[in-house]
């Protein structure tokens, strides 16, 4: 996951007016052929409901900081590169295959099924499926976990989308790319397109497995290219050749290929016509553009009802998941610092960890306007602002293929951890349950 927005100019354009369309059934890719006039239609087809299994078979230093604190005396590690480079082979093997088999949990799954999801989306990273350019340190432990959590999946009825999360040379200069902060050069040389290629090849062949393929609905080729810093002609060269590497192993898994922070128009002209059972991966965050950042939580919400409008109007064309969302705003850190749901209200700052979030932040004059099953409308607690949030994102990322949520759970208990939102009441459980009306049909 990295953190941008839905209106950064990085990311989306301007987000345009509300607009709906009708798709039929047929131009829909087989991941998730919903309808939006009546599911029964398309055989009673319904949206992805999902979640991320980030921090898991691909490191990210905040979702996961205690695997991190070995390095403080010792110049630091951020990312799973330093993370291997400082241990060595050996040891870095040894604590990831303990972090492999402790961060994920039968358990865990089931209660996300149990909440109603359908998908997980699983980051892995390409050191799993070729072998390493030179100086790369990564170390290859975690498809016996992976195929485990494929295992545990189908037993509670959930189809999983393993996704490439990273590739030699690093797509974006991120810590979810492998390596962090060392530049953008994965389209410098042919040999780092080759092995991208190579290594969606090794994941569909994995998927392909018969103990596998029953429990997987589709595959990600690569994970947040940030196409502006790259060579375009090498970024679409791999584009077209990942999808040939998937579909000369299956012919009918849908292929997720990402928006690569683009908008709906550059897909239209750049998509490859002969691409069949296919979506795009596009992620939503509010927290990252500094436009935002004094925005207020209403504004927030017409930015969501936007961006699933945005998703519906361009559903027939360039259809898209969104992959990654999660209940954080302005003014909380990635550890929970500041919650932003009070603190963009023009309430007083605080550490949320340990407080009460159900104690009134209102009546507050937002303008909502909507029932919360209360007398007074304009009376909400922390919680019901997290829980609107959340059902307004629900509703309208379904405009598109589905949505999965960033991500089942961290060490911090904040607005990036599913479960704790579960938990809190902040996402519903079922996820179609409801305790508002909806805002962006009722907003005023």
């Amino acid at each position: 996951m990295r953190f941008f927005n839905i209106s950064s100019n990085i990311v989306l354009p301007t987000l345009i007016v509300l607009l709906t369309s009708q798709l039929s059934c047929e131009a829909r890719p087989n991941v998730a052929p919903k309808c939006p006039s009546d599911p029964k239609d398309c055989g009673g087809d319904q949206p992805i409901r999902g979640v991320n299994l980030g921090g898991w078979l691909v490191l990210e230093k905040w979702m996961t900081p205690s695997l991190f604190t070995q390095f403080d005396k010792s110049g630091g590690a951020g990312d799973e590169w330093t993370f291997c480079e400082k241990l060595g082979k050996d040891e870095a093997a040894k604590q990831l295959i303990a972090h492999y088999n402790s961060w994920v949990s039968e358990e865990e799954i089931a209660k996300l099924a149990k909440a109603g999801l359908t998908h997980l989306r699983v980051p892995v990273g390409h050191w799993e499926f070729v072998s390493p350019i030179k100086g790369e340190p990564y170390v290859g432990v975690g498809l016996p976990f992976l195929e485990r959590l494929i295992g545990w999946a189908g037993k509670h009825g959930l189809k999983v989308i393993p996704e490439l999360h990273t590739a030699p040379g690093s797509q974006n200069g991120f810590d979810n790319s492998g390596h962090q902060g060392a530049g953008i050069h994965w389209t410098d040389s042919d040999e780092n397109i080759n092995k991208s290629v190579e290594a969606v090849a090794g994941l569909a062949r994995f998927i392909n497995k018969p103990e596998n393929r029953p429990h997987v609905e589709a595959i990600g080729t690569l994970n947040e290219i940030l196409i502006s810093n790259l060579d375009k002609n090498r970024v679409h060269d791999f584009y077209n050749r990942a999808y040939e590497a998937v579909r000369k192993v299956s012919p009918d898994l849908t292929v997720v290929l990402d928006r690569g922070f683009q908008d709906f128009n550059y897909w239209k002209q750049h998509k490859n016509s002969g691409w069949k059972n296919q979506i795009f991966d596009t992620h939503l965050y509010h927290v990252f553009d500094g436009g935002q950042q004094n925005l207020k939580f209403k504004q927030h919400l017409d930015l969501v009802c936007n961006a699933g409008s945005d998703l519906a109007q361009n559903a027939g064309d360039v259809p898209s998941m969104v992959g990654e969302w999660s209940l954080a705003l302005p003014g909380a850190s990635y550890n929970g610092i500041n919650d932003a749901l009070t603190d963009i209200l023009g309430q007083p700052k605080g550490s949320y960890n340990g407080e009460d979030s159900g104690i009134k932040v209102g009546p507050l004059n937002i303008g909502l306007g909507i029932s919360t099953g209360n007398d007074k409308k304009e009376e909400y607690t922390k919680d019901d602002l997290y829980r609107l949030f959340a059902e307004t994102q629900l509703d309208a990322y379904e405009a598109g293929p589905g949505w999965t949520f960033w991500s089942f759970k961290l060490e911090d208990n904040n607005e990036w951890n599913f479960l704790h939102a579960l938990d809190k009441g902040w996402i519903p459980s079922p996820v179609t349950d409801r305790k508002f009306t909806s805002y962006c049909k009722n907003k005023k």
